[in-house]
């Protein structure tokens, strides 16, 4: 299940999709055991300008995250994708706040295509891959567009 809202980050537009539950972890409204993947779009659609909007986004979630890890939580976790031409794990899910920060920080801006259903796909293999049966799972998705492939992306 996947729904869409759009949001305006100092005039860049984001689309948020979230997929599956545990979304009010991400707005520090409820407390529970959640793995959150967090894909950013990183391809030609994103000016060079707008790039550090998308690092600065990415470090406000996981602020907000990484602020119930490690504090008597039932253990919120994050994992970064980064997506262009293909989908790119920059960080694995983790608890370490530190790794996902810098990890965030030497992520690359790339000039290709908008290949969201790659990401979706890589998103759901980080979710589903060795998953404690009490985590529920949340998608992330920030982009500034239209995917080059939406029938891929619908399908994803």
């Amino acid at each position: 299940f996947l729904s869409g809202s759009q949001i305006s980050m100092e005039g860049f537009f984001v689309r948020l999709c979230v997929f599956v539950s545990c979304v009010g972890l991400a707005l520090g409204q409820i407390d529970c055991a959640c793995d959150v993947s967090l894909v950013l779009d990183v391809s030609g659609s994103i000016r060079k300008v707008d790039y550090p909007k998308v690092q600065a986004f990415a470090d406000t979630i996981i602020s907000s995250l990484t602020s119930k890890m490690g504090k008597g939580t039932k253990g919120a976790r994050v994992g970064v994708i980064a997506f262009s031409n293909e989908a790119k794990v920059i960080s694995p899910i983790t608890d370490n706040a530190s790794s996902l920060v810098s990890a965030v920080k030497l992520m690359k801006k790339t000039y290709g295509t908008t290949r969201t259903d790659l990401a979706i796909d890589e998103s759901v293999k980080m979710l589903t891959t060795n998953r404690p049966k009490d985590k529920c799972v949340t998608m992330l998705v920030m982009t500034d567009g239209i995917s080059n492939y939406p029938m891929d992306t619908q399908r994803s």
